[in-house]
């Protein structure tokens, strides 16, 4: 062969090798890449398990939840935390991925820290471009999620070492509608407090409201969605909703692969199947197969001190009045394109003009038995 053929097929495999090899240098890397922050019970599990059968992304120390800067059923965050600590967990993941000289993208799953004031300014601390995922769920199917798995695990009236009591110590019973009527009072009545005030003080003091309840409070997404924005550019924030991921999973996934910017991975029907950590197999590990039909997020199930129909339709309908205007701000976010179109079935419950007939869900509901 000529000498001149060979330099050319020299010159084209370097070419190669400089354009597919990836600097995995520690230098090179960000401290972590995207975090998945929230809501619980929005089908933050599920997207879990769905992202893991992509080889490119790893989760931060390989689990679900480090509850790094907000641990579960917490009104307190913990921004306060040595964040060397943290660093030094992304560094030993990263190390593994030097060896293979391969990238990897590091990402953060913790569902605690959508609903914390102090969680975006500290992972902006570690990665000023950090990609974030946030997902959410209609809030009054997301409230009463949330109710029945703590009073399954009898942990609703707990409160954590260290914590002060949410308003959720002190309502002592397992009845939704009872629940509803405790803690919106409070809830109202801390906002009513925190809304006298003026500015980043009156915003603080009210996602400090929100967080006293884990149940409702946490269903009150604008404020925390808004908390984010202030502190990412709204390209980085990516926010998906429960009910799109049962209706159309394969869209979705690629819609938050695009946004990690990680190479897609062909998921199949059968990755995407399961559903975890759900109404009858509570728990991240714990999965619903494709046997069970998938309810976009509207499973209902009554405990049974809640077998008064009459009051548990009168605490929906107290709830899809107390969540309207948080719900009405997401829409306006949308409308600006600043986050995701939200499930048009959400305009029908918490639009403007739905707030001024009866109770959609009180249908819906009733069809569920």
């Amino acid at each position: 062969m000529d000498s001149r053929w060979l330099w050319a097929l020299l010159l084209l495999c370097l070419v190669h090798i400089s354009v597919n090899s990836v600097d995995v240098s520690a230098d090179s890397l960000p401290i972590i890449d995207f975090a998945l922050v929230g809501q619980q019970k929005c089908g933050t599990s599920s997207l879990w398990h769905y992202l893991r059968k992509n080889s490119d992304i790893y989760p931060l120390a390989g689990k679900k939840e480090t509850y790094a800067f907000c641990i579960d059923r917490a009104a307190v965050p913990r921004c306060d935390n040595l964040l060397q600590e943290y660093i030094d967990k992304t560094e030993r993941d990263r190390a593994s991925e030097r060896a293979q000289g391969r990238r990897v993208y590091l990402g953060d799953f913790t569902s605690t820290h959508f609903a914390c004031p102090c969680c975006p300014a500290t992972l902006k601390l570690l990665n000023p471009g950090l990609k974030v995922i946030i997902m959410l769920r209609d809030p009054v199917f997301r409230a009463h999620s949330r109710f029945v798995e703590q009073v399954q695990f009898r942990t609703l009236n707990h409160t954590q070492p260290g914590q002060p009591p949410g308003f959720n110590a002190r309502a002592n019973t397992t009845s939704f509608a009872a629940y509803v009527d405790w803690v919106v009072g409070q809830t109202e009545a801390c906002l009513q407090r925190a809304r006298a005030r003026e500015g980043a003080l009156a915003r603080r003091l009210t996602m400090e409201c929100y967080m006293r309840d884990h149940v409702i409070g946490f269903s009150v997404y604008d404020s925390f969605v808004l908390n984010y924005l202030e502190h990412f550019p709204d390209k980085q924030v990516l926010v998906v909703y429960m009910e799109d991921l049962a209706a159309e999973p394969l869209r979705v996934l690629a819609q938050v692969e695009a946004h990690i910017g990680v190479p897609h991975f062909p998921y199949s029907a059968d990755d995407v199947g399961t559903v975890f950590n759900a109404h009858g197999a509570y728990g991240w590990g714990h999965a619903l197969n494709s046997s069970h039909p998938r309810k976009g997020g509207l499973e209902w199930a009554s405990t049974p001190a809640d077998s008064n129909a009459t009051a548990v339709l009168a605490a929906v309908e107290r709830l899809r009045r107390f969540f309207a205007p948080s719900v009405q701000r997401l829409f306006a976010l949308a409308d600006e394109g600043r986050i995701t179109r939200v499930p048009q079935a959400w305009r029908a419950i918490y639009g403007k003009s739905a707030m001024l007939g009866g109770n959609p869900l009180a249908a819906l509901l009733s069809a569920k038995g």
